[in-house]
């Protein structure tokens, strides 16, 4: 039985299928009743419903089951270290045999408050007893172009526009934690950086691909990141962000200083990482950006002709 966390969330909603199409059993985690039926249509078996900052909440998810993926839901980064602590202390006493734990490219990067909450979680994993893997994706290609791009020729961009970054595809993602869950021990006490292809671009060479997927011309605009946040927020296609937890003022707080610190460190520095090892762990090249579009822009071409 293989825990997933944040199961309504995109890397869980590609994971649970695979897994299932490997006969693996599922126990899903989310945190409110209303969409049970969706996970166990996935490929779940079964469903748990609960506040994961709840310790006896996590007991519960946590009884039983072989293997945990743990990735933190949107939305509850302020909890993150204590969330992250309590899987690894209830695993622990569970017996455990295998804890993957999503996190993020680079967690030494201090000056990124949720690189921080993610690094401490990495620490007590590593210093714990448990069998553990750590995966470090980058940016998620699925945050970068919303679908109304098409339309409008309009590529805004929430980060410093000169600056080059990495990405990989949540896809990606999803089959490599499908890979070193259902293969464990040969992945047990591996650190696993993901980064997609191209290696590194820039705002205008993004739109450049974006413009040679489309056929017509497409223009950056720099906006902030809660305006980003905004456009996302109305457009089809999976979210980026999550407004459970932020009903706490410290939450919310958290979440804002998050966004500031994103833009101040992304609008002068390049977010860099290698494929490599993504490469390695696929058997075959990443998905690039120009895969990406490509497929985001044909889902808009059918929901325009539908």
């Amino acid at each position: 039985m293989i825990l997933v966390t944040a199961a309504n969330g995109n890397v869980a909603r590609q994971l649970i299928p695979q897994l299932k199409a490997a006969g693996a059993d599922v126990r899903a985690h989310r945190a409110t009743a209303g969409k049970d039926e969706d996970l166990l249509a996935l490929g779940a078996q079964e469903v748990v419903i609960g506040d994961i900052r709840d310790p006896a909440v996590v007991e519960r998810a946590v009884k039983g089951v072989d293997k945990i993926l743990h990735i933190c839901p949107g939305g509850l980064a302020y909890w993150e270290r204590e969330i992250g602590y309590s899987i690894i202390k209830a695993a622990i006493a569970a017996k455990v045999e295998h804890v993957v734990f999503s996190t993020l490219l680079h967690p030494i990067i201090s000056d990124l408050l949720q690189h921080q909450t993610k690094r401490d979680v990495e620490e007590r994993l590593v210093s714990s007893t448990v069998n553990w893997t750590i995966l470090q994706p980058c940016d998620y290609m699925q945050t970068l172009v919303p679908p109304s791009t098409f339309a409008t020729g309009e590529l805004p961009v929430a980060y410093g526009l000169g600056r080059r970054h990495s990405t990989v595809d949540l896809r990606d993602v999803a089959e490599v934690a499908t890979k070193v869950l259902l293969e464990g021990a040969p992945h047990y006490f591996a650190r696993y950086e993901l980064c997609g292809l191209p290696q590194a671009f820039d705002a205008d060479e993004l739109a450049d691909t974006v413009a040679q997927v489309c056929g017509r011309p497409i223009r950056v605009r720099s906006v902030s990141g809660p305006a980003f946040m905004r456009i996302w927020a109305q457009e089809d296609g999976p979210p980026i962000g999550s407004a459970h937890g932020l009903d706490d003022p410290d939450g919310r707080n958290f979440a804002r200083r998050v966004l500031v610190a994103i833009e101040d460190w992304y609008g002068s520095h390049d977010y860099l990482g290698n494929p490599n090892v993504l490469t390695w762990l696929l058997g075959r090249k990443p998905r690039s950006i120009n895969d990406y579009v490509t497929d985001q822009f044909a889902a808009f071409t059918a929901r325009q002709s539908g």
